[in-house]
Order: C-alpha cells, then sequence, then structure tokens
C-alpha cells in the first residue's frame, strides 16, 4: 500500500479516504502499529500524515525495472507496472527502474539488465566483493548502456525473455553468459 500519487505527493486523510477508503480504513487500523516507527523512520518520512513512508523518490514510481536480493544468492526478477497490481520492491530486495542519468528503463533495457544480473558469473562476482549479508546496492559492474540497435545486446533481451518462463534452461543461459561476454 503506497498512499501517493504518481508524483510521490503523499495523499491528504481526506483524499485518501474519499479516493481509497478501503486503504485508508486499513492504515486507521494500523494506526497504532504504524505510529511505533522509530524517530529516525518518521524524520525521513514524506510527509506529515501518520501513514508517511521513508526512502520514496522519482525511481519509486515506474513501468519497468528489476529487483534483487541484497544478500544470499543474487537473484533478479523483471518488474512490469503495466498491467494491473504494480509492485514495489521493499527491504532485502533493492531495485533499478533508472539509469545513472535519471532516465526510466524500457521494457527491454530492464529485460536486459535482469538477464545480466542472473549470470552465475554476476553472483560470483557479488560473493567475491561483498558481505554475504548485505550486497552494496552501488555495485561497480561493467554493464553497457543499452541501445535498441544493439545486435548483441537485442539477442541478450530475446534469450532473457526465454528464461523468464524457463529459468532453469542451462542452455539458454550458456547463451546469455556468451553474448554478455562477448
Amino acid at each position: 500500500l503506497i498512499p501517493y500519487d504518481d508524483q510521490i505527493k503523499i495523499y491528504s486523510e481526506v483524499t485518501l479516504s474519499e479516493k481509497f477508503p478501503k486503504a485508508y480504513e486499513y492504515l486507521l487500523l494500523q494506526k497504532d502499529r504504524i505510529t511505533q516507527q522509530s524517530s529516525r523512520s518518521k524524520a525521513m518520512s514524506r510527509g506529515e500524515e501518520f501513514y508517511a513512508l521513508s526512502k520514496l523518490g522519482k525511481y519509486s514510481v515506474f513501468k519497468y525495472g528489476v529487483a534483487f536480493r541484497d544478500n544470499s544468492d543474487m537473484k533478479a526478477a523483471f518488474i512490469d507496472n503495466t498491467k494491473g497490481i504494480k509492485y514495489f520492491p521493499v527491504k532485502h530486495a533493492p531495485y533499478i527502474s533508472m539509469d545513472k542519468k535519471g532516465n526510466k528503463l524500457s521494457k527491454d533495457e530492464a529485460i536486459y539488465l535482469t538477464g545480466i544480473l542472473n549470470l552465475s558469473i554476476i553472483n560470483q562476482y557479488f560473493k567475491a566483493t561483498y558481505s554475504e549479508r548485505s550486497y552494496s546496492i552501488n555495485f561497480d559492474i561493467r554493464i553497457p548502456k543499452f541501445k535498441d540497435d544493439n545486435s548483441i545486446q537485442k539477442e541478450m533481451v530475446r534469450i532473457t525473455k526465454k528464461l523468464l518462463v524457463n529459468p532453469s534452461n542451462e542452455e539458454l543461459l550458456n547463451n546469455l553468459a556468451e553474448e554478455y561476454i562477448q
């Protein structure tokens, strides 16, 4: 439940109760629990309402993204927020929804990144470079910017789309790794 609009502006209690009465009712039922947040969390929250959240920004609202674990084995998942329920990754599932210049990811770019982050060589890199308790979300991996006219990257997208349906296909995983190394 994200009580903010697409511009990450919090809904007032009046607006929330009118537009989303069941969500507002739920938040009221949880008010005692919500208000027990730490003072640090409250200080970082975006809004004065009791249900205000922290750690939100332009990156929080997106059509396409990639979520991944920040501990244990590196596993990435493609997120498509263009259909029905909108996903918002939470604790221990950092996500990428924009490039370093603040541009939103295209569908193919998000699929491309999903494929790369699921490669065994990337998993090995994370295990060798970071504490297994928590991976840095500012990781230093050479990932060329996705370009629609790059045939190798387009092939990686094609292979990753198949892997999204059949993630255990070793032949496809090997093909993806070969394309990445090129």
